[in-house]
């Protein structure tokens, strides 16, 4: 029983995980993912006028909606909150992570959003792993 309380409580985050690493070679899920991320982080770009200063704002709102995301994760009881927060952090974390691993220059396109998708995956792992149920004690 133990085992199987276990396994449920990390389906979601290895699903994603999974389906954000394998789509990444044809990368139809992140293209989706960024672009809702890009029309929403637009509207947050009319808000400063300076390129440089817009960037570093866009970066920190993407950092901030990410971690109320990841909380609402942790604090999720029910499977539609946890569904909904899931997104609502991949919607925000995965363009984030892509940005963070801008540095990986290859000529392969896909292993840039392989490695965000194994990290945003990896993240959603951990705040799982922190969890406990109200019926555990640690």
């Amino acid at each position: 029983m133990v085992n199987f309380i276990k396994r449920k409580k990390i389906e979601i985050p290895l699903v994603i995980m999974g389906v954000l690493v394998v789509t990444s070679f044809i990368p139809i899920i992140q293209i989706l993912i960024m672009t809702l991320n890009g029309g929403i982080m637009i509207l947050f770009s009319l808000l400063v006028d300076d390129k440089e200063l817009s960037r570093n704002f866009i970066l920190a709102i993407e950092g901030f909606i990410s971690l109320i995301g990841l909380i609402l994760f942790y604090k999720s009881t029910k499977i539609l909150w946890r569904i909904f927060s899931v997104i609502l952090t991949l919607l925000f974390l995965f363009p984030l992570m892509v940005y963070i691993f801008e540095f990986i220059v290859t000529d392969k396109y896909f292993v840039q959003n392989m490695v965000a998708g194994f990290a945003v995956g990896l993240i959603l792992l951990i705040v799982t792993l922190f969890k406990k149920r109200p019926s555990e004690k640690r």
